[in-house]
C-alpha cells in the first residue's frame, strides 16, 4: 500500500494525495492518515476502504474483451513441430538411460529409486534438466558419468544376483549400447568440454578450419562454437577487402596460430570458471540428474554475450560496426557460411530471426537462461558483420 501511494502522490502526482500546503483551497491529503492504518489513525475502516477504492478506480482502467475485440489486430497462430537433430535425440535418449539404469537396479523399491517419495527433489531437479537439454543438452553428462553408470550396468547383468525379467535385461542392454553410443561420439563429448553448443561453418577461409574447430579436424563444414567464430570475425573483418594482407596472414601461419589460441583459451576458461562440484548422492546404477556445471556461468554472461569479448592486442577491432555494402569480400571469406546448429530449436530460431529481423520486431520468450545463452551466442556472431554468414 506504501508503494501505491508512492506511485499516486509522487509519479501520478494524483489530487488530493499531491496537494501541497502552499495551494491555495487545497488540503493536503495524506497517504497514510486516509489509507494505511496506523495506531494513530482517526478514520474508520469504512472510510479507509472507500478512499483505497475510489483511488483505484481513479488509477486502473479496464477493458472488456469485447471492447477490445475491434481495437486490437488478429492473432495468427502456429505451431511449428520440429524433428530433433542427433545431438538433440542422443541429448534426451542419455536422460532415459539414466532412468532406466536406476528403476532397474534400484528394483523400484528403495530409496534409491528416482520416483521414490524421498527423492522428489532429484526427481524435480532431473525433469528441470529434460527441459533444458530439450533446447539443447550438450553439456549434460560428461564421458567420465555415462562410462561409469555404464560399466555399472553390465556389472549388475554380469554378476546377476538380482533377478530381473526379459523386458528390463533388454532395457538394460538398450541402454548399455546407447551409452557406448554416446560415448563415441565426438561433437557431444566436446560440447560438454567447450560448455557451448556446436555450429557449422561451410567453405571456411583457405579450408583452415582444423586450428578454429572443437575437434581438431579437416572436415567441411567445420565443427566450431560462437565463441570462437566471434574471434576469428575480430580477426578477419579489418582485412574484408585486403585480400594480400589475408594471404599473407594465412601463409605465415598467424592465422592458424589464432585460432589455435583461442580454442586453448576457451578451454582455459572452462577450467577456470567451473567451481568444484559439491558431492552429490549417488542413486542406485551409479545414475546421475545430469548436473550442468555451466549453467552459471551462462547466467552471468547472457548480457555480456550481447557485447564482444575481449579483443585481441594485435587485433583492434573497429569503434563501429563494419558492413560490407559496397565492398569486394576477399575470395577466402566470401563463400564461408554459418549452416546449421547441433540444437534444432536454435537452428528455426535463427533462420527465422534472419528471415524477418528487416520487416518485423521480434521477440523470442524463454524459460531456461541456457536457452538466452545459446541464442546471444549465435546472434552475436550473425549480427556483426555480414562476413562469415
Amino acid at each position: 500500500m506504501k508503494r501505491i501511494g508512492s506511485i499516486a502522490t509522487y509519479y501520478l502526482q494524483m489530487r488530493p494525495w499531491a496537494n501541497s500546503a502552499s495551494e491555495a483551497g487545497d488540503t493536503p491529503a495524506d497517504w497514510a492518515e486516509y489509507v494505511i492504518q496506523t495506531k494513530q489513525s482517526r478514520l474508520s475502516t469504512k472510510r479507509r476502504t472507500s478512499s483505497i477504492k475510489s483511488t483505484l478506480e481513479a488509477l486502473i482502467i479496464r477493458h472488456r474483451l469485447s471492447d477490445l475485440g475491434n481495437l486490437l489486430p488478429p492473432v495468427d497462430e502456429k505451431f511449428v513441430y520440429l524433428d530433433g537433430s542427433y545431438q538433440d535425440i542422443l541429448a534426451q535418449n542419455l536422460f532415459s538411460m539414466m532412468i532406466i539404469f536406476n528403476a532397474v537396479q534400484s528394483e523400484r523399491t528403495d530409496q534409491d529409486y528416482f520416483f521414490h517419495p524421498r527423492q522428489r527433489k532429484a526427481l524435480v531437479e532431473l525433469v528441470s534438466n529434460l527441459r533444458q537439454a530439450s533446447f539443447f543438452g550438450g553439456s549434460f553428462f560428461s564421458p567420465a558419468q555415462i562410462s561409469r553408470a555404464v560399466e555399472t550396468a553390465e556389472k549388475f547383468l554380469a554378476e546377476g544376483k538380482v533377478k530381473v525379467s526379459a523386458q528390463d535385461e533388454a532395457l538394460l542392454r538398450s541402454g548399455i549400447e546407447l551409452g557406448k553410443l554416446g560415448l563415441g561420439n565426438t561433437i557431444k563429448e566436446n560440447a560438454h568440454r567447450f560448455r557451448e553448443i556446436p555450429i557449422y561453418l561451410q567453405h571456411f577461409p583457405w579450408r583452415a578450419g582444423r586450428a578454429w574447430s572443437l575437434d581438431e579436424q579437416d572436415d567441411d563444414p567445420a565443427c566450431t562454437s560462437p565463441g570462437i567464430v566471434a574471434a576469428l570475425q575480430r580477426l578477419v573483418q579489418p582485412l574484408v577487402d585486403a585480400p594480400e594482407s589475408l594471404r599473407m596472414m594465412y601463409e605465415s601461419g598467424r592465422f592458424a596460430a589464432h585460432g589455435q589460441e583461442q580454442r586453448l583459451r576457451c578451454l582455459e576458461d572452462q577450467v577456470s570458471e567451473q567451481s568444484p562440484a559439491a558431492p552429490t548422492k549417488m542413486l542406485a546404477g551409479n545414475t546421475d540428474l545430469g548436473q550442468d556445471n555451466g549453467s552459471k556461468r551462462r547466467r552471468s554472461a547472457i548480457v555480456s554475450k550481447a557485447q564482444s569479448v575481449a579483443t585481441p592486442e594485435d587485433a583492434p577491432r573497429p569503434s563501429t560496426p563494419l558492413t560490407t555494402e559496397g565492398i569486394n569480400i576477399a575470395p577466402p571469406l566470401a563463400e564461408t557460411q554459418l549452416v546449421s546448429t547441433a540444437s534444432a530449436k536454435l537452428s528455426y530460431l535463427i533462420d527465422q530471426v534472419v528471415r524477418y529481423q528487416d520487416e518485423e520486431q521480434i521477440i523470442i520468450f524463454y524459460e531456461n537462461d541456457n536457452v538466452a545463452y545459446y541464442l546471444a551466442s549465435v546472434l552475436e556472431i550473425v549480427s556483426s558483420s555480414r562476413v562469415l554468414l
